[in-house]
């Protein structure tokens, strides 16, 4: 009787659902985010889904104009080692979709319109372990228009270029 009731808790234990992580950050928004860094962070915690082993946080953010958003992930270290594997990141918005792979280098998307975004955080907990968590920066700086005097003074190279060509050719 026993090894039966053994043999059965091993058989439920096997067919039990896959692990997957469930972060606190997914679902945050970061409101309007500028030149200042905006901070975020999330604690995962491995439970039972059959959705799958990793995890994917989502952050809503906004930018006022034209720009270029940077920032940065760090995973926290818990037990001398580092317990979650950042995978990538996604901003989505605006009709377009820009990805980085390696979340773990930073990650920057130049070009980006003014409005409403999503940054999808994508990873997985590492080890076979219950907890960890990451934490990030993100900011926006509006894209470089040219001054006037840029303008000015490309103006004078070609006219410079042209009075040369134009000196060229009576010489020969």
């Amino acid at each position: 009787m026993k090894l039966k009731m053994f043999s059965a808790a091993i058989l439920l234990a096997l067919g039990a659902p896959v692990m997957a992580a469930e972060c606190t950050g997914d679902g945050s928004s970061l409101g309007a985010i500028g030149a200042a860094p905006t901070s975020f962070a999330s604690e995962c915690l491995r439970t039972f889904s059959s959705s799958g082993a990793g995890f994917t946080d989502h952050y809503s953010f906004s930018i006022a104009a034209l720009g270029n958003v940077a920032g940065g992930l760090v995973d926290f270290l818990v037990f001398q080692w580092n317990d979650v594997n950042l995978s990538s990141v996604v901003v989505s918005g605006q009709g377009q979709v820009r990805s980085d792979a390696n979340a773990t280098d930073g990650f920057s998307f130049a070009g980006l319109a003014a409005g409403n975004y999503d940054l999808a955080v994508s990873g997985s907990l590492d080890r076979g372990q219950l907890f960890g968590g990451y934490s990030g920066t993100i900011s926006s700086v509006a894209a470089p228009v040219p001054e006037p005097e840029t303008y000015a003074m490309l103006m004078l190279g070609l006219a410079g270029v042209g009075l040369a060509a134009r000196r060229r050719k009576n010489k020969a």
